[in-house]
């Protein structure tokens, strides 16, 4: 039976190839087996082993490990009695019997032997001691017993590969005996010679209980190996299906039966977050960088989203409040500066600066169409003051942001527009002379400036997914329209060339200045688009110089453009409302990700700060301000009552003795029993332990779906399924073949030694050999 993971095997039944030359060497003389031992000797001390302390031939240790493989207790007292030494070391692989009956899970001996005195510190030629072997074994018995003695240092001891006990534990996918190593104290984050943590032999033994308890005791997903590569992006990568079913086991009921009215469900919300001193968003926004948004949408990661924004919620609405008086400020400045009136002062400055020529712009700019007066000069001041220390702030916080995320930043529109807009207002609000270029941006700056609004308070939860939908049937728009701009192109350029007639003598010149321009031509065309046509003087004079083309070409507009491609446009981006409400709700997710991930790193620059400030009261405000984004997932607990009459839709909060609760959405507590039976069918269906299920999981945050797409999924299931399974089958028969010729090649090679050794031992002694 062989063990051990990584690099090194071990085997503690010898292999055919090995009982062969065993049998071979103990049939020729004592010099022959002299020789023989010499030889094994000398390799294993290119190993790494000293040929000194070893004698894996001792026959005292084999009649030990002999009887310890029938597992007698007699035989094995019998022996120690007689004098054999407990910790002799024989076998294939250079082990103890303890060694050997931890293999055999054969805790009476194993028991015995620690009693008599067997030491827990012995170790094979690879440096495995019996609680490798006990990990390996999945015998939890023998790990308690092997814990038991008490011995400093065994559980965390490394043998050759970097392996601690608890990376063998979880290769063989045993929880319980991960389960009592993290107790005994074992290093979760342990890395072998590869750069391996626990969590990945777990990733690799597809074991998702294993995966969920070491995710509990603090493993990271996060942790890379000497590839660069994490257990996050190994899971998603080459197995579907698997963080879906992590989640899943994280939902905790009190009951098997679903349909209990006092169900309760807790939610484990660990395997989401990082050590206390990361930011706990990390894993949700690995999600969104590493193409697997769709994972935001699971229940536990959507309530965790719904924990994470209730702390942060305040503190996000007084930075929505002060960019709404940033933004009313600016505002109210430039329609005092551009729009109402400016002040004696500055109206004589600038008709003295640049001349008479604009007295008339000045003039007009003296009163706006409501009659609005200008503010007096010093409420002009004070704002102006105000505005400019809002936008330095501003200012400061996009170059702390791009301090911390560096080249993601450039990725993010918000931070581009934040920095364009502040860049817009310093180069308007000072000055007092109001300029025509001032005046063009001015007008942009206030575009953004409330566009940036708009997309502030898209971000909270309840108004955040019309905000995405705005933005989505936007894109398709544009998208589509640029498909037909040559469309419109070709019509305005008709009209241009049919419309645009020379002038009677006496008439207004004027009148048909539209489509004496082609720019406003192709505005005005881009207006009867929506069914503006405005069929007036123009079209009737300019029609009647071109009787037949021009009434043609207008036929051809009102139909083509005017009723066709405007309510095609309009089909075109809202032809699937649910699918664009669902496709809005995960946009809406990935951006409440973005937002709380970006917030709780600030707050950890803030506490970072804090540390290297000398003032007390500052640095410990400053430290309180960093944890309030900290959900305490050790000390609290979460939890719903799905199936409570007046209690469904809420989300219970437990922590230090006090019970809060949210409204949870309808939705969620959907989400949430449908994952419950889906883990409850899976755990029907498996037969022995439970693992990753492989294949497309159901898309999860959908509110209604026909059966005709219920049919297409599961199509896509059994397909997807069924071709996982088929090269599941070829890597297994795959690593048997190479297994199979590894081990051919190693009985050959352990032959051709033999017989080289044999013919030696023959010309040393010709005479010898003919007498025998």
């Amino acid at each position: 039976m062989s063990r051990g993971q990584g690099n090194f095997s071990y085997t503690a039944v010898p292999s055919p190839s090995e009982s062969l030359c065993g049998k071979l060497i103990h049939q020729t003389s004592d010099s022959v087996s002299e020789t023989s031992s010499d030889m094994l000797n000398s390799d294993e001390s290119n190993n790494g082993m000293s040929s000194a302390n070893l004698n894996a031939w001792d026959p005292d240790a084999a009649r030990l490990l002999k009887v310890v493989d029938n597992e007698s207790l007699e035989g094995l007292k019998a022996l120690l009695v007689a004098g054999v030494h407990i910790n002799g070391h024989g076998g294939s692989f250079h082990e103890t019997a303890l060694h050997r009956a931890a293999q055999l899970r054969w805790t009476v001996g194993l028991s015995y032997l620690l009693s008599a005195g067997a030491s827990v510190y012995a170790k094979n030629q690879f440096g495995q001691t019996p609680l490798h072997y006990a990990a390996a074994s999945q015998s939890t018995a023998c790990i308690k017993l092997l814990l038991s003695s008490g011995r400093p240092g065994v559980v965390d001891h490394r043998d050759m590969r970097g392996h601690t006990p608890l990376h063998d534990a979880s290769a063989s996918g045993c929880v319980e005996a991960i389960s009592f190593l993290l107790k005994a104290g074992a290093l979760v984050r342990a890395k072998d010679a590869n750069g391996e943590t626990p969590l990945h032999k777990a990733a690799k033994a597809r074991s998702v209980p294993s995966m969920v308890a070491l995710l509990n005791a603090g493993a990271d997903l996060a942790a890379v190996d000497e590839n660069g590569e994490s257990v996050l992006s190994y899971i998603l990568h080459h197995l579907p299906g698997t963080m879906d079913a992590i989640f899943d086991h994280c939902l905790v009921t009190n009951s098997p039966k679903m349909n209990t009215k006092t169900l309760e469900v807790s939610l484990n919300f660990l395997p989401l977050t990082c050590s206390f001193d990361k930011n706990q968003v990390q894993n949700l926004q690995s999600f969104v960088d590493m193409g697997q948004a769709k994972l935001l949408s699971h229940p536990l990661c959507e309530a965790f989203l719904l924990l994470k924004w209730m702390n942060v919620r305040r503190l996000f609405l007084i930075e929505v409040v002060f960019y709404f008086i940033y933004a009313t400020l600016t505002t109210i400045l430039t329609f005092n500066k551009f729009v109402w009136t400016t002040s004696h002062t500055n109206l004589s400055s600038l008709i003295t600066t640049r001349g008479e020529e604009w007295r008339a712009w000045g003039e007009s700019h003296v009163q706006g169409e409501w009659g609005l007066s200008a503010i007096p000069e010093r409420a002009n001041q004070v704002f102006k003051v105000l505005v400019i220390c809002q936008t330095v702030m501003i200012l400061l916080q996009q170059l702390l942001s791009l301090m911390q995320n560096k080249l993601a930043w450039f990725r993010s529109l918000s931070g581009i527009l934040h920095v364009m807009i502040t860049l817009f207002v310093l180069l308007v609000v000072p000055f007092q002379v109001p300029m025509e270029w001032q005046h063009h941006v001015a007008t942009w700056m206030l575009l953004l400036m409330w566009t940036e609004c708009m997309v502030l308070i898209g971000r909270f939860p309840n108004c955040g997914i019309y905000v995405v939908m705005f933005t989505r049937v936007a894109k398709v728009f544009v998208r589509i329209f640029a498909i037909y701009f040559c469309l419109l192109l070709a019509f305005s350029s008709s009209f241009y060339v049919a419309l645009h007639y020379a002038k009677e003598p006496g008439t207004d010149p004027q009148e048909n200045q539209v489509f004496t321009n082609p720019v406003l031509t192709f505005t005005k065309t881009l207006t009867m688009m929506i069914g503006e046509l405005d069929f007036g003087d123009d079209f009737v004079v300019g029609l009647s110089h071109l009787v037949a083309t021009g009434h043609i070409i207008f036929l051809l507009f009102v139909i083509l453009v005017s009723i066709i491609l405007s309510n095609l446009l309009v089909a075109l981006a809202v032809n699937d409302v649910q699918g664009l409400r669902n496709s809005a709700h995960l946009e809406r997710l990935i951006k409440q990700t973005e937002l709380v991930f970006q917030m709780e790193k600030n707050f950890s620059t803030a506490s970072y700060l804090g540390s290297h400030i000398k003032i007390p009261k500052l640095r410990e405000m400053l430290t309180r301000v960093s944890y309030i984004c900290k959900h305490d997932c050790h000390n609290s607990r979460a939890f719903v009552l799905p199936n409570h009459p007046k209690k469904a839709n809420r989300l219970f909060m437990v922590e230090n003795k006090k019970c809060i609760d949210v409204a949870l959405p309808s939705f969620l507590k959907t989400n949430i029993l449908e994952c419950l039976r889906a883990r409850e069918n899976e755990s029907a269906d498996s037969k022995s332990s439970i693992r990753a299920r492989k294949g497309s999981r159901i898309r999860r945050g959908e509110y209604h779906r026909n059966e005709h797409e219920d049919l297409k999924v599961s199509i896509k299931e059994l397909e997807a399924n069924v071709a996982e399974i088929m090269g599941e089958k070829v890597d297994e028969i795959t690593e048997t073949y190479s297994s199979l010729v590894k081990r051919i090649t190693t009985i050959e090679e352990n032959l051709e030694k033999l017989v080289d050794l044999l013919s030696k031992k023959t010309n040393e002694n010709p005479d010898t050999t003919e007498n025998e």
